[in-house]
C-alpha cells in the first residue's frame, strides 16, 4: 500500500558545533474515529492493522491509546542541516480483512510539540 509521510516538527540550529535535541510530542486523535474503532476491534494483529510511525518508531492501533506521548532524540544537528520529525500511517496485512466498514471514515491525528531541548555535544 501507499505510505504518506508528513513532517510534524523541524529542528534547526545556528552557530558552531554539533547539537543533539530531545523532544516530546503529543499525538491526539481528532475527528471521526470509526476507523480507529474498527481496527482496535480486531482479535489478532495479523488480521490487519493501522500503524502510526513517528520518527521511525511504529505504534500500532492495537496497543496505542490516545492521547499518546512520544519522546525521542534528534542527533547530529548542525547549522544549515535541519532535521524533520516525520509521521506516517500504513495499513499492515489489509488484504485478508473486510474493509467495507472503513469506507468513508476519517482518522485525524493532531501532533503538538510539547518540548524540544537541544544541547551542544561537540
Amino acid at each position: 500500500g501507499t505510505e504518506n509521510s508528513v513532517a510534524i516538527a523541524t529542528a534547526d540550529v545556528e552557530g558552531n558545533g554539533t547539537m543533539s535535541c530531545s523532544y516530546t510530542i503529543k499525538a491526539t486523535l481528532t475527528g471521526t474515529n470509526n476507523m480507529y474503532t474498527a481496527f482496535t476491534g480486531m482479535t489478532t494483529k495479523s488480521a490487519g492493522q493501522l500503524v502510526l510511525a513517528v520518527d521511525g518508531t511504529e505504534y500500532d492501533f492495537f496497543n496505542t491509546s490516545f492521547p499518546k506521548t512520544i519522546t525521542g532524540t534528534l542527533s547530529g544537528l548542525k547549522e544549515g542541516n535541519p532535521k524533520n520529525i516525520m509521521a506516517s500511517f500504513k495499513v499492515v496485512n489489509k488484504s485478508s480483512i473486510d474493509q467495507s466498514n472503513l469506507a468513508g471514515t476519517d482518522l485525524t491525528i493532531t501532533f503538538t510539540v510539547e518540548s524540544l531541548n537541544c544541547s551542544i555535544v561537540g
